[in-house]
């Protein structure tokens, strides 16, 4: 039977999916068969395995572990598609899509399903990496939560709460994480995390002590700022990473066109792998006249999305300027709307880094990107599975697992 650890967190965005990746590499690089395991997803940035669907972090996690994805990884997807709806995914193939009070009553069905892929990674692999979902904390949704504190007990899984200092209030959201998490699940927490750590982390030392007296939890170590180029699973991190202003250090500014319910996300990061590549999100045709070149993304709610493209001058302004555009998915549909000539690539198998490669190799060769996406993920998660190594405890993770 393997064992288990979860990493879960205070909130969404804490850094809870690269620090299972970076787990699943520190433990596969130790002679450990490692599987990453995420009990429900909800997400658009999705991809195919061979045996279906599932979430992009659980792809990108299962690499880090050196091993195959597989939907036993991510049982259970949720798609948001706008207007309390979202499309269910389980065991990678859709099922349908519900409201949330429908989705809920199908909450011990869906748990059943976790337990039984979870139980088939246990019966195959040494160790699981369990990734929680958004916060343990949530009071609202405890009776519905089952990828947190619940899946935990079912796997036996040591937890470890994340905290991001970046966002301010650290020590009071670990706190509150525990004192809000419900009773009967509290001894399943051994230790916590602190994330996203700028500067001297010896001026955290007298906040570390007190947190571990006040609470009887280690602090296992504080991880630094990892300015890393793999992708952020949230869309509302996807979309503030990449709003921020072109890097003019960089020759090539690629325009990534905002859309409701856009999805695909995992092509942008590949775009930053290129050291000449600076992608940035643009919210109108407007902004386009400063790009190199124009992306037009998936997305999962093509009606809402068409109304948005469609009113706004795309024609005029995209006839003004002269600037190769890449359609991906729907985003080669909107561009019909357009009645505009573009370069497209279909995204049925969710290859993003294949097509960024053959979309620079057919239409701007000039650009010449010769930088490997590939080995620089695999370099990444190497890199923090040594940020474990220099600033984590392991031992003590070490003894969690067993």
């Amino acid at each position: 039977m393997a064992k288990s650890i979860m990493i879960a967190g205070t909130s969404s965005g804490v850094g809870k999916s690269l620090l299972t990746a970076g787990l699943c590499r520190y433990f596969a690089d130790r002679g450990y068969k490692t599987a990453p395991f995420k009990a429900q997803n909800m997400s658009l940035n999705s991809g195919k395995t061979d045996d279906g669907e599932i979430s992009r972090a659980q792809i990108l996690q299962a690499k880090a572990a050196r091993t195959l994805p597989v939907p036993c990884m991510n049982p259970i997807i949720l798609k948001p598609l706008g207007d309390n709806r979202s499309m269910l995914i389980r065991m990678g193939k859709e099922i349908g899509i519900y409201s949330a009070k429908e989705y809920y009553a199908m909450k011990e069905e869906n748990f059943k399903v976790a337990c039984a892929a979870f139980q088939t990674l246990a019966s195959e692999y040494d160790v699981i990496v369990l990734e929680g979902a958004g916060s343990p904390a949530e009071i609202n949704l405890l009776k519905d939560d089952i990828a947190n504190m619940r899946m935990a007990a079912y796997a036996g899984a040591g937890v470890i709460i994340t905290g991001d200092i970046s966002r301010g209030g650290v020590f009071a959201a670990l706190k509150g994480t525990v004192d809000l998490v419900e009773e009967q699940y509290r001894p399943l927490i051994k230790g916590f995390l602190i994330n996203k750590f700028r500067g001297d982390s010896s001026i955290l030392a007298s906040g570390t002590s007190d947190m571990e007296s006040m609470t009887g939890i280690p602090v296992l170590g504080v991880l630094p700022w990892f300015n890393h180029l793999l992708e952020e699973e949230d869309s509302l991190d996807i979309t503030t990473e990449y709003t921020a202003r072109f890097d003019m250090g960089k020759p090539l500014r690629v325009g990534i066109f905002w859309m409701p319910h856009m999805s695909g996300y995992s092509l942008f990061p590949t775009f930053r792998c290129y050291r000449n590549v600076s992608p940035c999100m643009v919210r109108t045709v407007w902004d386009i006249a400063g790009c190199d070149l124009l992306v037009v993304p998936d997305c999962a709610d093509m009606k809402k999305a068409a109304e948005y493209w469609l009113a706004q001058p795309t024609e005029q302004v995209l006839s003004a300027v002269d600037i190769p555009v890449l359609g991906i998915g729907g985003g080669e549909n909107l561009m019909q709307f357009s009645l505009y000539r573009m370069w497209i690539e279909s995204a049925d198998n969710l290859n993003d880094i294949a097509v960024a490669e053959k979309f620079f190799r057919l239409k701007v060769p000039e650009w010449q990107v010769k930088d490997d996406p590939n080995a620089i993920y695999d370099e990444q998660w190497g890199v923090i599975a040594k940020l474990f190594e220099d600033h984590v405890d392991m031992e003590k993770i070490i003894r969690i697992l067993n």
